[in-house]
Formats: structure tokens, C-alpha cells, sequence
């Protein structure tokens, strides 16, 4: 087996090992914890945080196509002889138009929560710190918006497994801070910041 043949089936194993942890990540995010959820929340809190959770995710398709562009133009890039020049002109120009538009995201979003409580609107009035929660969550996926921009890059150089890896990461820890969290608060805001804390992390 030749280095490049070995370097690749390399690459292949650990993109689709990275996916395989994804999903079940995932999974235990969204069906596992459900029942340790139960134990110490009502059901209205866990609607509560399942509401916010929505939000969050709802949140990271706000990219606006940003991501898609990016992974083109690396995919344009690669086959050029000054391929790395072009690159970091045109990621350096990517980051600051995402560091400017996810400013602008979050100053939105402030002021709309500041006008429109999400706890009204969402008919969770009496559960405690649902606006603070819901805010977290929203504002902290912003923050996790410009990591697109490296995703776009690793995939386009053939290195999913480590953006795959990363994002693993970051849910493991989250998942393990909500359990921290929910086992010895049973808080909704301690939850929330805890996964909010596991994906910033690996942005």
C-alpha cells in the first residue's frame, strides 16, 4: 500500500469515525438524556428547555449561504499554484466579514429580546430564567457562526475527520456539563450554558 493510499483510507476512517461519534452524540442529546431530564425537571421545564434548544439550533442556519460560498471557493483554490496564498487572502477576508455579521446578529437579537420577552411570546412566562436561557443559547450559537468558516476549509482539503472530531468534542463536553448541571442545580439556566459552553469551545 503505497503512503498516499494509506494517508487516505486514513482520512476516509477518521471522517467516518468523527460522523459515527456525531451521531451518537446526538442522539444522546436529543432521546438519552431525556429521561434524566424528567427526574429532576417538571415537564414544563423540559419543554422549556426543548423550546430553547430548538431556538439554538435554529440559530445555526443563519449563515446565509456563507458556508457553501467559502467551500467553493477552497475548492477553486486547490487545484492553482499559489493555492495557499489565495486561501489565506480569502479566509482572512471570509473571518472579518463573519466577525462583522454575527456582531450584527447579536445586537439584533438583543434588541429584540429586549422588546419581545421569548418567555411571553413562547408561553413559558412562569418558568425561571427562561428569557436569560433563551438569550444564552441564541447569542452563543452566534458565536459559533464563523467556525463555518474553517469547517468549509478542512472539508475542501480532505480533513473532515478533524472538524467532525472537534464538533464531537464540544457536544461530549456539553453533554457532560448538563449532566453535571441538571444533577446538582436541576437549573434550566445551568443546562442551557453548559452546552452553550461545550460548542463555543470548539469554535
Amino acid at each position: 500500500m503505497t503512503s498516499f493510499t494509506s494517508s487516505r483510507a486514513r482520512r476516509i476512517f477518521g471522517g467516518w469515525s468523527a460522523n459515527v461519534a456525531g451521531l451518537v452524540l446526538a442522539l444522546t442529546q436529543q432521546i438519552i438524556l431525556i429521561p434524566l431530564f424528567l427526574k429532576y425537571w417538571s415537564g414544563e421545564t423540559l419543554a422549556a428547555w426543548l423550546a430553547i434548544f430548538a431556538a439554538g439550533m435554529l440559530v445555526l442556519t443563519l449563515d446565509a449561504g456563507l458556508h457553501a460560498w467559502s467551500l467553493n471557493r477552497f475548492l477553486q483554490f486547490k487545484p492553482r499554484a499559489d493555492c495557499d496564498r489565495r486561501t489565506d487572502r480569502f479566509y482572512g477576508a471570509m473571518l472579518r466579514l463573519y466577525a462583522v455579521y454575527s456582531a450584527l446578529l447579536i445586537v439584533a437579537m438583543l434588541a429584540i429580546f429586549t422588546g419581545i420577552a421569548p418567555s411571553r411570546l413562547l408561553g413559558f412566562s412562569s418558568e425561571p430564567r427562561f428569557d436569560l436561557s433563551f438569550a444564552i443559547m441564541a447569542i452563543g450559537m452566534v458565536v459559533t457562526i464563523p467556525s463555518n468558516l474553517m469547517t468549509a476549509l478542512y472539508r475542501a482539503r480532505g480533513l473532515y475527520g478533524r472538524i467532525g472530531a472537534l464538533q464531537a468534542l464540544g457536544l461530549a463536553i456539553g453533554q457532560i456539563g448538563q449532566v453535571i448541571g441538571i444533577v446538582s442545580t436541576g437549573s434550566l439556566l445551568v443546562v442551557t450554558s453548559a452546552f452553550v459552553a461545550g460548542q463555543v469551545a470548539v469554535a
